[in-house]
């Protein structure tokens, strides 16, 4: 906030950021946990964001299809929600790797976890995000999480699990690894659970109840 307030020309309050803060209180988004599956498919990999610029999903394509150039065995799910048009990094993946795509689309809640609880490595390359609730998911279920180190992963992740933001060589490189070694363990996102986050969040509503308004 105090970096965007400083590209402001005037009429900015003495000490608004101070104050500010000190009335607030940050309440993360909960979310319920996945279970693992039974067996898990550590060569699966999970794309389960949004096919659009700020998850730079070109980034992920690229990656993907440097590996299977390389002969690095993998399987991919790709889901999340697209635009109507069909996103090029998509269709890419869709016309060189058709045998590796294992699941393509939106799918029912249920299949949707049950695919999160058999995967084994998750990737994000976002330019943007507040949370990353489909990373926190898919390792709520035991996925391993390759995420940038940048915006709200290095708060989530370990360094084992980040790679340097921006580097798509250092994506290759760790995917690589993963998947023709041994993966890191699973990363414990217990305190994004619902159970977890319910006191805080009891507490916030409970100092600050919500009164309803009858409409005009």
């Amino acid at each position: 906030m105090a970096g965007l307030l400083e590209q402001m020309p005037d009429a900015v309050p003495a000490g608004i950021v101070e104050r500010l803060g000190a009335k607030s209180t940050i309440c993360p988004v909960p979310i319920d946990p996945v279970p693992a599956a039974a067996q898990r498919d550590p060569g699966l990999v999970l794309w389960n964001h949004r096919w659009e610029h700020d998850k730079a999903p070109e980034r992920f394509a690229e990656a993907m299809l440097e590996l299977a150039g390389e002969g690095v065995p993998f399987r991919l799910a790709l889901l999340g929600k697209r635009p109507r048009r069909v996103p090029p990094a998509l269709a890419r993946l869709r016309e060189a790797l058709p045998e590796r795509i294992v699941a393509d689309g939106r799918l029912p809640l249920d299949e949707y976890r049950a695919l999160l609880g058999r995967a084994g490595i998750a990737v994000s390359t976002a330019r943007h995000e507040f949370q990353g609730l489909a990373m926190l998911e898919a390792a709520s279920a035991g996925v391993r999480p390759l995420v940038p180190d940048a915006l709200c992963y290095p708060e989530q992740y370990p360094p084992g699990c980040r790679y340097p933001e921006d580097d798509s060589q250092a994506l290759v490189a760790r995917l690589r690894d993963w998947l023709t070694g041994e993966p890191p363990p699973p990363v414990d996102v217990s305190r994004w659970y619902s159970d977890a986050l319910a006191p805080a969040w009891a507490d916030v509503l409970r100092q600050n109840p919500i009164v309803w308004r009858e409409p005009y």
